[in-house]
């Protein structure tokens, strides 16, 4: 398995752990099922652009 397969692996489970969670949470905040959605893939797409930058000091669920 490649090194960018590996990546894609664990963000595949980053997200399949937290999604839900996430959701809920930015429910919390706007009311509205389908745009707590839409926060949450946003969150996903900036922390996947970013990935490299994250150094594992902490758990993912505390990055930002």
């Amino acid at each position: 398995m490649s090194q960018a397969d590996n990546a894609s692996d664990l963000f595949e489970e980053l997200i399949e752990t937290h999604a839900e969670s996430l959701i809920q949470v930015a429910y919390s905040y706007v009311k509205n099922k389908q745009m707590a959605e839409d926060i949450v893939q946003d969150v996903f797409i900036k922390a996947f652009e970013k990935k490299e930058q994250f150094r594992g000091d902490s758990s993912y669920k505390t990055y930002h």
